[in-house]
């Protein structure tokens, strides 16, 4: 054994030799151990190292310790003062008009921010707005992919751009309503998707589904409402479901209008929507309005013209007897707005009703419509609706010129231009223009015989040229084998046959309705000395289509109250026919009218109380002519007749001849001062009626008033004397 001393242990994972060994599984086991252990492991490492390769080394280290730490900078630090810069970079090329420049802002911002949409959006919108199209769709269209979801902005304006006239790509109906979809898959609450979505669905007709995203839309955009309740109209849903949606509209859009008074759209929104409420005088309310701070505002005035004209087209429908009071609005819709199309067809409705209306008050619309043929000849729908207007002046030459740049581009019309040059006083080359148009016919029919649009332009040439046997005989087969449904071309084809029919009994009879209205006495209607049952063949043939059903009943019933042999056969057949719905109201009305006028109260009565049994007591003029048959006819009825003119005038309010009869009945009840108010109320309108102006001589002298009593005298009789010598 050495007398060497053992030296002692150290702590550097040695043994007493100094060698390096790895320990025992119970020496890791010990935690003291273990500790020693691995420092020791540590202090022979770093004693063990040349310090000079390290120093070497230490450029590296520092530029790859920096690199480390600028990447770590670079990926967390905020980049909004990037974006910001180059966005107020991008707004001054703007303003500069450096398209070069906002190419590569744009670009840049791209880059910065790769999966950001909106500048890869805007990227491609620049580019379409630059000039460069299909790059800009190639951009664009990249974000819309098939199979993603994609940015739901870049499928609409995808859509968008296909729904105007001129696109850069015209989408298929699939390929919109796909990128619809995909753009809500996308963003399930982004209203203009399901707005667009909604009016894809309504051109495709299926409302449920337009309805479904219109309501989703709404939920930001609450003016939508109205369009809900629109849909919903057209859709057919409960009238308290339409009440409902348009009441909503009215409190969404009523709260926006408190917000900007201003604003004309969110006004006449809201005034469509009282329209839908049937409540006319809010709506005029709004619009009215509006017009005190903006007096010039054009939608606004077009809007308030409209209304004027919804409201006379619903009481011309409810009845005639309101025409007197759908004049005003008429002339009204003309001043506000001159080029409103559907005025021109009201007025056109009104004359034809007898309403007495100077050229003059509605001047604005034909200097309206001239205007805009000056600045478009090509325009025929402006040349037709000039030439409606000039007709309705008396200015037939002049409609005559306006006319026939129109026949010429729309030869379906050579028979309305003839009709007006026959109405001009131009009857040779009128009848000349029909003679070529038949001839062109029997060319037409010799390869096609039952070509109905050219029997109907032969047989409407015929009934011009007064020939009105030989315009029916050229029907008369076609309409011999008309199947129970027709389609709306045979509806025509059966109409324009008893349209014939009527002429032909005109000229075999000499009736005219407008000589008639003057006949007080039965004894004075005239037939002739015509057969009566070709007479009554002609009249059964005249009331097989619904159109002609009344004129075929207005000839039925003065045959009936004339001394005519045929008077009988003719009393007969109109039991005989059979009146159902409103045409049976209107034919049964007739019927009643025409008694009461014959002073046959009796015959009157019984008509006009299944007119009013058909129509439930709804309908205004049955009862006001029921009302004024009863206290004539059955005096002891005068409360009852009052009761049914009440409720006449409950459905039309401020109607002069609801008035006059009201009147009529409070003077047979003594009642003066009622009386009074009611006549002078109807006067107002009917200042050349004898009848209102005896009754208001009775009035007045019951109230003791003989000096107005006397000029009411002297209006009536000389108002009967021009009556009876027909100047009147």
């Amino acid at each position: 054994m050495s007398d060497q001393p053992v030296r002692p242990l150290k702590n550097r994972a040695e043994n007493a030799y100094g060698s390096r060994s790895l320990p025992s599984v119970l020496q890791v086991l010990n935690p003291s151990y273990a500790i020693q252990f691995l420092y020791g492991m540590v202090e022979c490492w770093i004693f063990s190292r040349n310090y000079v390769a390290v120093l070497a080394a230490l450029p590296f280290l520092m530029f790859a310790g920096g690199g480390a730490g600028c990447y770590w900078w670079v990926r967390h630090s905020s980049q909004l003062d990037v974006l910001r810069q180059y966005e107020e970079r991008y707004n001054s090329a703007i303003n500069a008009e450096n398209l070069e420049l906002q190419e590569t802002c744009l670009r840049a911002l791209c880059n910065l921010q790769p999966g950001d949409y909106q500048y890869r959006m805007r990227l491609g919108q620049f580019l379409v707005k630059a000039g460069r199209k299909v790059e800009g769709l190639q951009q664009i269209a990249a974000l819309a992919p098939d199979d993603l979801p994609g940015y739901a902005e870049a499928r609409i304006w995808l859509v968008q751009q296909s729904l105007t006239a001129e696109p850069i790509q015209r989408l298929s109906k699939e390929q919109i309503e796909q990128q619809l979809l995909k753009a809500i898959e996308a963003a399930p609450e982004y209203g203009l998707a399901h707005e667009l979505l909604a009016g894809f669905y309504i051109t495709t007709n299926e409302l449920s589904l337009a309805e479904k995203h219109l309501s989703i839309a709404s939920r930001n955009r609450p003016e939508l409402n109205l369009d809900i309740a629109i849909l919903k109209r057209e859709n057919q849903r409960p009238t308290e479901d339409v009440d409902a949606a348009a009441r909503k509209a009215v409190t969404e859009l009523s709260n926006l209008l408190e917000k900007d008074r201003a604003n004309s759209a969110v006004r006449i929104s809201l005034a469509r929507s009282w329209i839908l409420l049937q409540d006319f005088n809010s709506a005029r309310e709004v619009l009215v309005s509006g017009l005190n701070q903006k007096p010039e505002d054009v939608s606004l005035r077009a809007a308030l013209a409209d209304l004027s004209i919804t409201v006379a087209e619903q009481r011309l429908g409810a009845t005639p007897l309101n025409r007197d009071g759908c004049i005003p609005l008429v002339l009204e819709a003309i001043r506000l707005n001159p080029g409103n199309r559907q005025a021109v067809q009201v007025l056109t409705n009104l004359r034809s009703l007898g309403a007495a209306i100077e050229p003059t008050q509605w001047q604005a619309a034909t200097d309206h419509w001239q205007q805009q043929v000056q600045k478009e000849p090509e325009n025929m729908d402006a040349r037709l609706l000039l030439c409606q207007l000039q007709f309705l002046g008396g200015l037939n030459a002049e409609a005559v010129e306006t006319m026939r740049p129109v026949a010429e581009a729309r030869p379906e019309l050579r028979v309305s231009l003839a009709r007006l040059m026959l109405e001009a006083g131009m009857a040779a080359d009128g009848e000349k223009m029909l003679m070529d148009l038949i001839q062109e016919c029997d060319t037409k029919l010799a390869d096609n015989p039952g070509d109905s649009l050219v029997l109907i332009e032969r047989a409407e040439s015929l009934l011009l040229l007064k020939r009105p046997r030989d315009s029916k005989l050229s029907l008369a087969q076609k309409v011999a084998g008309l199947p129970k449904n027709l389609s709306t071309l045979e509806e025509s084809v059966l109409q324009l046959y008893s349209r014939a029919c009527l002429e032909e009994f005109d000229s075999m009879t000499g009736y005219s309705s407008a000589a008639l209205v003057k006949v007080r006495k039965a004894e004075d209607i005239d037939f002739g000395d015509a057969d009566g049952e070709e007479m009554l063949k002609l009249l059964q043939e005249a009331s097989r289509s619904e159109r002609s059903l009344l004129s075929a009943v207005e000839r039925l019933s003065r045959l009936s109250l004339s001394p005519h042999p045929a008077a009988l056969m003719a009393e007969e057949a109109t039991k005989q026919l059979r009146l159902n719905g409103q045409t049976g109201v209107l034919a049964l009305n007739l019927l009643g009218m025409h008694a009461l006028l014959m002073k046959r109260y009796d015959r009157a009565i019984g008509w006009l109380e299944q007119a009013n049994a058909l129509s439930r007591s709804r309908d205004p003029m049955v009862l006001n002519n029921l009302a004024l048959a009863l206290v004539r006819g059955r005096p002891e009825e005068k409360g009852r007749a009052l009761e049914l003119s009440e409720q006449a005038l409950a459905l039309i309010p401020d109607n002069p001849e609801a008035f006059g009869t009201h009147g009529e009945i409070n003077v047979q009840l003594e009642r003066w001062d009622a009386a009074l108010k009611d006549l002078v109320r109807s006067v107002q309108y009917q200042k050349n009626n004898p009848e209102i102006h005896q009754l208001l001589e009775t009035t007045y002298r019951a109230l003791n008033d003989d000096k107005m009593a006397d000029v009411h005298k002297r209006l009536a009789e000389e108002l009967a004397t021009e009556f009876e010598d027909g100047s009147g």
